[in-house]
């Protein structure tokens, strides 16, 4: 898990490891100048690296923690503002995000990828026509990109050196916008939001297309917005912030969707809790799922649930 304890200038960036019961294994903290956040976590031998941000130069940071939580190197370099994740590859990493001059009311955005060695050095950086990357996977000649383009959402396959090889999009009468891609059967399986649907401001999607990005079908759900997406038994789990809110401005059932391979609701499963939006959805190695969100005011929640669907 990872966020930030303190408040404004004085937050610190905070990592904890957490058991398969949910108590807390370790905790750590990370000192950086200016106000800093983590952005993201992967596991890599027998231990984590994380990305995060500070608004101070050089704004972007890599550190290694080893499976107890203790820092064995960090590394910082110059970034873009738009810093969305991190994914480890066999020599290295891949970060992505977007690319723009916020100092410009007008700045365009540019979706954004760095590739870099095991200790954060840049291997190679490109941009590419769309606005932003917000996920990633690997596909056998290199990555799949998803993220959004002039309101649709949008997909690019790039070769291992960063190299655009097709991109497609898919949007409707109102905007459209990825937030997270998995591989499906011969395809892609991606989740995100439309804002489409007659009456509806946003409503959570999920769209498959084939290995080349072409069209398969679209689905909606109840959540403004699917924020996480994993493979669930033959099908899969999604989750996201419902659209039915209460004078606190949010619904405490925080919905947990398994569907089939069509994206067909097969089991809802809520979770009872006064906080934020999901924003984390994983499943376990004994086939239940976890999901996290968190409230600036009252902090992170977690919880564990097994569906009647078995994986």
């Amino acid at each position: 898990m990872v966020g930030r304890t303190g408040s404004s200038r004085s937050a610190t960036a905070w990592l904890a490891e957490i058991g398969p019961d949910g108590t807390s294994r370790w905790t750590t903290t990370v000192d950086t100048p200016g106000f800093t956040r983590v952005v993201d976590v992967v596991p890599v031998d027998s231990g984590y690296t994380v990305l995060g941000t500070t608004d101070e130069s050089p704004r972007l940071w890599l550190l290694h923690l080893d499976e107890d939580g203790q820092e064995q190197w960090r590394w910082r370099a110059e970034a873009p503002h738009g810093i969305r994740a991190l994914h480890p590859t066999n020599d290295g990493y891949l970060i992505w995000g977007y690319r723009a001059d916020l100092r410009r009311v007008d700045a365009d955005l540019r979706a954004w990828v760095r590739a870099v060695d095991a200790k954060g050095h840049t291997r190679w950086e490109q941009t590419y026509d769309g606005d932003y990357v917000s996920d990633l996977f690997p596909r056998e000649e290199g990555f799949l990109l998803a993220g959004g383009s002039d309101d649709d959402a949008w997909l690019c396959a790039v070769d291992s050196d960063g190299t655009p090889a097709w991109r497609h999009t898919y949007g409707g009468v109102g905007s459209e916008g990825v937030n997270v891609a998995v591989p499906a059967t011969n395809g892609v399986l991606y989740g995100g939001s439309t804002g489409s649907i007659p009456d509806v401001h946003r409503r959570g999607m999920l769209v498959r297309t084939t290995s080349d990005g072409e069209f398969i079908w679209r689905r909606t759900y109840d959540p403004q917005s699917v924020v996480d997406l994993t493979p669930y038994g033959d099908g899969f789990a999604l989750t996201g912030e419902p659209q039915n809110q209460n004078r606190s401005g949010r619904d405490p059932e925080k919905p947990i969707h398994v569907v089939d391979r069509w994206g067909q609701v097969q089991e809802t499963v809520t979770i009872s809790v006064n906080l934020g939006t999901p924003v984390g959805l994983s499943r376990l190695e004994d086939g239940a799922l976890v999901v996290g969100g968190w409230s600036g005011k009252d902090g992170i929640w977690l919880a564990k649930i097994e569906p009647e669907i078995k994986n």
